[in-house]
């Protein structure tokens, strides 16, 4: 049976239209395309607490940012006085 030709490249996975033969059913497509996706997040226990730890940031970042939202007061402007030069 005729593999799809599939590149996975910085994360990217591309696969040629050239190469992919009318007979294969979307499920065969499918696995092979969640093969090299999968791999990419195959992640060491330091790599998902790096990860955790960035998105725990985020999350606080993203909290803290509504919180200041919502105590912000808005004051109508006020444009500086002029000052008359001596």
């Amino acid at each position: 049976m005729f593999q799809p030709f599939i590149l996975a490249e910085f994360g990217v996975v591309i696969l040629s239209i050239i190469a992919y033969p009318a007979h294969m059913k979307w499920t065969t497509m499918a696995s092979a395309l969640g093969q090299p996706i999968k791999a990419c997040f195959d992640l060491t226990s330091a790599e998902r607490r790096l990860l955790l730890g960035v998105l725990i940031l985020f999350c606080i970042g993203l909290a803290a940012r509504e919180i200041h939202r919502r105590n912000a007061r808005s004051t109508p402007y006020s444009p500086p006085l002029e000052q008359v030069k001596p």
